[in-house]
């Protein structure tokens, strides 16, 4: 009897109870979004770290290639040296896509952890009934 006159008053009380869970939903929400928005940028960094230690070492190779191409193949055929040069050729190209990735890559992890709705949804109501009633 108890259960279902609570059951039925429910969705009631929690309609009631929304106007005042907002303000504190609204403080958490807040906060989470501040938290994601830390993180991001502390993700976008770490990338942007990573792409330039990448990219030096792709640069260090390339140049130690380039610079001692001719005595690096002194004794190599010629299947080896088109492999030196493709090789070559592969680091160059993975310079510019560095430079693509600089540009977008760091902006799309701070998109990731943008909020972009917010609501609140009750997922759940307690009702404290003494023993005695």
């Amino acid at each position: 009897m108890i259960q279902r006159r609570l059951l039925a008053d429910a969705g009631r009380d929690v309609e009631e109870l929304l106007p005042q869970l907002a303000p504190r939903a609204e403080e958490l929400a807040e906060l989470a979004i501040d938290r994601l928005r830390r993180r991001g940028e502390r993700e976008a960094q770490d990338l942007r770290e990573t792409l330039e230690r990448q990219r030096e070492r792709v640069r260090e190779e390339l140049a130690r290639h380039e610079g001692q191409f001719q005595q690096l193949t002194l004794d190599f055929d010629d299947e080896e040296k088109r492999q030196v040069e493709s090789n070559m050729r592969a680091w160059r190209s993975r310079l510019e896509q560095f430079d693509r990735d600089f540009t977008r890559e760091p902006q799309r992890v701070n998109e990731f952890y943008e909020v972009r709705a917010r609501r609140v949804e009750p997922v759940g109501l307690v009702y404290l009934w003494p023993e005695t009633n």
